[in-house]
C-alpha cells in the first residue's frame, strides 16, 4: 500500500572547488500557490544560497487522468554558486510491504529495496521513465524530453518511507537561470512495470523516433543470430549449418576478426587478424550461404596506451569534473584502460570513419558499433569541446550527426549498436541486448536485478533486438592473444551441472520479442545427435518458432502478461562473463516460472499467447480458462 504521497523538488549547487550544497523547498523564504490558465502554480522565492531574488516556479497541469504533468523554472540566481543538478520530480511516500524500484536501463531493471536503508540510482539510458511498486500500486515518474538530455533515476527506502526522483544534470556554468523545457509525468497508478511502460508509451508515440516503427527494416527477416568470435572458418561454419538445419535466414555478429586483442588498442582494428584475403573469402562464403554478417568495432572507446592516442585522443575523450580522463579497464588480462569518447569527439570519429572505410570496402553488409547505444551517459568537462560542460544532450546530438554522416558516406550499410536505446532510434537497424542472461552476467550488471521487457513493451518493432549470453557448453570464448596463464583450467561438464540455463536464456530472448541468439556456437555443438544434441535441437526449434511468428514477435505489440499461472522450478546459473576469473565464478540458483510466456497482438488484430517450456520435464500452465501441459523443451502459440 502507498500512502502520504507528496511531490517536491531540489537543487544541487556547486562551485569550482567542488563544494556541494543541496537546496530544498523548506529552505526558501516564501511559497505561494495560485491558478493560471487552468494550471496549478507554485512559486518559491528567496533563499540564502541564491539570494532574495531567486525564484523556483513549478507549473502542474491535469488532463483528466491520474497523472499530473509538471514543469519547473529556476530564475535570478544571484549567489556565488551555480546550479549543477535539478531534481524534479521528487516524491516521497509511505509504503507497506515489499517495495521494488524500476529503472529504464536496458530492457528494464526491477530492484527490490530492503526494509533497511537502501538506494538505487541509474542513468536513464533506454527509457526516460522510472517507477516504484508496492503490491499492485505504483508510483510513476517520467521526463518527456525529446532532446534526451543527461538524467538519472533514483530510489531510496528508509524503513517504510521511500523517496524517488529524476535528476537532471544541468550545464556546468554559473548560470542565473535553469529550466526544464519539457514536462515530467507524475502520479499513482494500479499495476506494475507493464502498466508503467504503457503509460510511457503514450508519450513515446508522439516522438519522431517512434514513427520510425513504420519504416521497413531489413533485419526483420533474421531468424537466428550467432555471436561468434575468432577465425573465419570457426565462426562461419557453425552458423551456416544452423541456418540449414533450422531452415531460417541467419546472421553472424563476428568478434575478434581484428588484428588487436579484444578491448585493447582501439580503434586500430584494421587489418583483419587472418589477413584481408582470408577475411574477404569468409565473407563471400557467408554471403553465398545467405548469412548476413556484421563485424565488431568499438564506437566510442580509445585505448589510452594505443600508439594513435596522441593523435587526437585527449581532444576526443570524456573528461571528468576533476580533470581526469574517464575510462574503464574492461580487460582484466591486458589491463588496458579504454577511454570513453564524447559525442563531440571529432578526432576519434574521423579516425573511426577511416577504419570503417577499409572494412566496408570489403563489401561487408553491416558493422556493429559497440557502446554508442549504452554508454552515452557520462557528463563531459573536456575544455577542448564547444558543448556546455556537465549536463546536456551533446553525446546524443554528436553521435546522431556522426551516424548520419556514416549512412551518407556508406549507403546501404546496416549499423548495429549495444543495448536498448530510444535516443538513437533510426540510426541503428539492430541492437544487441544481453539482459536475457542477467543471472549469468551478474558480475557485469547489478547483482540481484530482475530484468523485465519494458523496452519491448514501448518500442518493439522499430529496431531489431537480438542477443543474450547463452552458451551451450557454458564456457565463454577465449582470445588467444590474451595471456594463457589467466585462462580457466579444469572445465566442468557445465551442461550437466546447469541443464536449464542455456534453454532458459534462449526462451527468455524469444518471449521478450527479441531475435534468438546463440553465443560461441561450434561445429561440435551444431550436431543434433552429439554430446549437446538436446540443446541444439531446442535451438533449432526455437529459431523456427520465432521465424514463423514474426507477425507477432517482431511486428506485434506486447499485451499485459498478467493472469498467467505455472509452477516454479529451481534453475542453476553459472555467473561467468568473458573476463570472470576462476575464483570469481560461481553457481547461483533462482526460483523461476517453469513456463515462460508473453502475449502479443499482430498488426492484423489477432491476439496470441506464447509459451515456452525451457525445462527438461513436462510443465503445466493455466491462462484465461486454458490449462495445458507442454512437453519438455517445447514452445507453442495459442490464438486467443
Amino acid at each position: 500500500m502507498i500512502t502520504d504521497f507528496k511531490i517536491s523538488w531540489a537543487l544541487k549547487f556547486s562551485d569550482r572547488k567542488q563544494t556541494k550544497i543541496m537546496l530544498t523547498p523548506d529552505m526558501m523564504e516564501s511559497h505561494e500557490v495560485s491558478t493560471e490558465n487552468n494550471k496549478e502554480i507554485h512559486l518559491f522565492r528567496g533563499c540564502e544560497i541564491a539570494g532574495k531574488e531567486f525564484e523556483v516556479r513549478i507549473s502542474f497541469r491535469h488532463d483528466g487522468t491520474d497523472l499530473r504533468y509538471g514543469s519547473i523554472q529556476c530564475r535570478n540566481n544571484r549567489g556565488k554558486f551555480f546550479m549543477e543538478e535539478l531534481h524534479f520530480p521528487v516524491i516521497t511516500a509511505n509504503v507497506t510491504g515489499e517495495f521494488k524500484s524500476f529503472h529504464g536501463a536496458g530492457q528494464g531493471w526491477l530492484i527490490t529495496l530492503s526494509e533497511k536503508e537502501y538506494f538505487t540510482t541509474h542513468p536513464m539510458r533506454s527509457l526516460q521513465m522510472t517507477a516504484g511498486f508496492a503490491g499492485n500500486q505504483g508510483i510513476y515518474l517520467d521526463a518527456r524530453d525529446k532532446q534526451y538530455n543527461l538524467k538519472e533515476s533514483y530510489w531510496e527506502k528508509i524503513g517504510d518511507r521511500v523517496t524517488g526522483k529524476i535528476t537532471h544534470l544541468l550545464p556546468y556554468r554559473k548560470g542565473r537561470n535553469a529550466e526544464l523545457k519539457f514536462e515530467c509525468g507524475i502520479g499513482l497508478f494500479e499495476g506494475a512495470w507493464f502498466e508503467a511502460a504503457k503509460i510511457y508509451r503514450k508519450w513515446a508515440e508522439t516522438t519522431p523516433n517512434f514513427k520510425k516503427k513504420f519504416k521497413k527494416n531489413p533485419m526483420r527477416e533474421i531468424g537466428i543470430w550467432a555471436w561468434n568470435r575468432g577465425p573465419g572458418d570457426h565462426v562461419s561454419d557453425p552458423i551456416i549449418k544452423l541456418s540449414k538445419d533450422a531452415g531460417v535466414p541467419a546472421a553472424l555478429d563476428w568478434y575478434w576478426w581484428h588484428k588487436n586483442p579484444y578491448d585493447t588498442d582501439y580503434p586500430e582494428f584494421w587489418p583483419p587478424r587472418e589477413g584481408k584475403t582470408k577475411f574477404t573469402q569468409t565473407l563471400a562464403k557467408l554471403k553465398k550461404a545467405g548469412v548476413y554478417t556484421q563485424v565488431y568495432v568499438n564506437g566510442m572507446a580509445w585505448d589510452m596506451e594505443a600508439p594513435s592516442f596522441p593523435e587526437g585522443g585527449m581532444d576526443s575523450v570524456v573528461i571528468n569534473q576533476d580533470g581526469s580522463v574517464y575510462g574503464i579497464v574492461f580487460n582484466t588480462y591486458t589491463k588496458r584502460k579504454l577511454c570513453f569518447t564524447c559525442g563531440q569527439g571529432k578526432p576519434f570519429q574521423d579516425r573511426l570513419e577511416q577504419v570503417l572505410a577499409n572494412i566496408i570496402g570489403t563489401g561487408i553488409p553491416g558493422v556493429y558499433l559497440d557502446m554508442i547505444g549504452a554508454a552515452n551517459v557520462t557528463p563531459c568537462y573536456n575544455p577542448a569541446h564547444k558543448h556546455s560542460h556537465g549536463g546536456g544532450n551533446y553525446h546524443i546530438s554528436g553521435n546522431r550527426k556522426f551516424l548520419e554522416r556514416l549512412h551518407k558516406r556508406f549507403p546501404g550499410t546496416v549499423f548495429s549498436t549495444e543495448d536498448c536505446n530510444e535516443s538513437l532510434l533510426g540510426c541503428f537497424e539492430s541492437m544487441i541486448v544481453l539482459h536475457p542472461s542477467c543471472e549469468r552476467l551478474a558480475s557485469s550488471y547489478h547483482a540481484g536485478v530482475e530484468c523485465v521487457p519494458a523496452y519491448s513493451a514501448v518500442y518493439h518493432g522499430i529496431a531489431a533486438l537480438f542477443g543474450n549470453y547463452a552458451i551451450i557448453d557454458g564456457i565463454p570464448p577465449w582470445d588467444p592473444l590474451w595471456p594463457d596463464k589467466d585462462r580457466w583450467q579444469g572445465e566442468e561438464e557445465w551442461e550437466k551441472l546447469l541443464p536449464d540455463q542455456f534453454c532458459c536464456e534462449l526462451a527468455r530472448t524469444v518471449i521478450w520479442g527479441m531475435q534468438p541468439t546463440v553465443c560461441k556456437l561450434t561445429m561440435e555443438q551444431a550436431n543434433l545427435n552429439g554430446r549437446y544434441g538436446e540443446f541444439y535441437r531446442f535451438l533449432v526449434m526455437i529459431c523456427r518458432f520465432y521465424y514463423e511468428n514474426r507477425d507477432f514477435l517482431y511486428d506485434g505489440d506486447m499485451l499485459n502478461p498478467a493472469g498467467f499461472e505455472t509452477e516454479t522450478t529451481e534453475v542453476k546459473f553459472l555467473q561467468r562473463f568473458i573476463f570472470t576469473t576462476r575464483e570469481n565464478g560461481k553457481i547461483v540458483s533462482r526460483d523461476l516460472p517453469a513456463v515462460l510466456h508473453s502475449l502479443w497482438e499482430s498488426p492484423a488484430g489477432e491476439k496470441a499467447l506464447f509459451v515456452i517450456n525451457y525445462t527438461g520435464k513436462p510443465r503445466t500452465f493455466t491462462y484465461g480458462g486454458i490449462t495445458k501441459t507442454l512437453p519438455p523443451r517445447s514452445a507453442e502459440k495459442i490464438l486467443l
